[in-house]
């Protein structure tokens, strides 16, 4: 069975498009978002299975689920997950300088980078300390509440991804992206990437020539527009064989690929192996 799409979440369709909430879990189904949820297990024990691989949840995890990961949840019956989820848009972390600075490496992550990691000591008061002020704020009508949300979004997310390339050595910096007006179009084709998209279609969205479109996004990522699109459309694809029977026929058309035989070369091509093989591997 294909899992559940999860399309909307309070406040997604705001001038600011935060949703914040404290949960407790037993089960969660397999499921996956439109948008990014960035959660903190406050107490309790479970695990999580995200892409098909399993993790442990205990009191200072952090979980960073991006679109294209699907995701499932079940609790210790005994230990009841206690945790702090977030659910926001994309804007509230592409946007302009935040971008540059290095944050789109976050979601375009190509070094196998962990989508989860476990704080202790001071790494997990200073980011349990982030996701209370968000709900403090979210639930309070301050003046400047949306400013010091995202203050602390930003700062969750760096003190994660600080924590995660330490436990995995990665310690290459994040590099800077040069400076863009134009992040909206990276943004429009990751939530868009399941459906026919090209270069023309995108010029008329944005009311640009394609040829600008296409420099643009070679420019922002350092790849073509082809291969962004491909390569986007191979991880939801891999999410799909990792985590459902779907048939990989299926799974060719529920990734946005207008044909077998396209997604077959580009996906053998990008993975070293045929879809079939990538599942039963794993």
């Amino acid at each position: 069975m294909l899992p559940q799409y999860l399309f909307e979440y309070p406040n997604m369709h705001s001038d600011f498009p935060f949703y914040i909430k404290e949960k407790q879990h037993t089960d969660v189904p397999m499921h996956r978002h439109d948008f990014i949820e960035l959660l903190f297990v406050l107490e309790g024990e479970g695990t999580e299975w995200i892409n098909g691989h399993a993790h442990t949840m205990k009191s200072g995890t952090v979980v960073l689920l991006l679109p294209y990961q699907f995701h499932s949840i079940q609790a210790d019956p005994k230990y009841p997950l206690k945790m702090i989820i977030c659910n926001f848009d994309m804007t509230l972390i592409f946007a302009g300088r935040e971008a540059e600075l290095g944050l789109f490496q976050l979601v375009f992550n190509d070094e196998g980078l962990s989508p989860y990691v476990q704080s202790q000591g001071t790494d997990l008061e200073l980011i349990k300390a982030s996701f209370q002020n968000m709900l403090t704020e979210y639930n309070d009508n301050k003046m400047w509440k949306q400013l010091l949300i995202q203050a602390n979004i930003l700062e969750a997310l760096t003190r994660f991804d600080r924590l995660r390339r330490q436990s995995t050595h990665v310690e290459k910096p994040v590099s800077k992206i040069k400076k863009t007006d134009r992040w909206e179009i990276i943004r429009y084709v990751y939530d868009h990437y399941l459906q026919p998209l090209s270069l023309v279609s995108l010029g008329h969205e944005f009311k640009l020539n394609p040829v600008q479109v296409s420099e643009m996004i070679k420019e922002r990522l350092g790849i073509g527009f082809a291969q962004f699109i491909q390569e986007l459309r191979v991880r939801h694809a891999c999410s799909l064989l990792k985590t459902t029977d779907l048939p990989v026929f299926d799974v060719a058309i529920e990734s946005g690929f207008g044909s077998f035989q396209t997604f077959f070369r580009i996906f053998k091509k990008m993975k070293g192996t045929t879809p079939g093989s990538y599942r039963s591997l794993r």
